[in-house]
């Protein structure tokens, strides 16, 4: 039985490149609509694009270059766990 659901990569990002095609947000609401477990989106998931993930149904975000490129990775982070948190309240 699955927990959850980590689906991607939702935008271009070059460490997805392999699996294919960005997904896109409508089949991230696709896949909200078909299921009742926590999803979480990742692949070139960045700030600027958090309201529009949590908007389409992703319950939360998983990342890697929006952390690791960033000049300070604690404060990206910080900024990361900030914008998830204003995109729950207005969702």
């Amino acid at each position: 039985r699955a927990d959850f659901v980590v689906l991607g990569p939702i935008f271009e990002t070059p460490s997805k490149t392999p699996y294919g095609a960005p997904l896109t947000t409508s089949l991230l609401q696709q896949a909200r609509a078909a299921t009742t477990l926590p999803i979480l989106a990742i692949g070139g998931i960045n700030r600027a694009r958090i309201p529009d993930v949590m908007a389409a149904g992703a319950d939360g975000v998983a990342v890697i270059s929006a952390v690791m490129a960033a000049p300070d990775p604690g404060a990206a982070a910080a900024e990361l766990l900030a914008a998830v948190a204003r995109a729950r309240r207005v969702n």
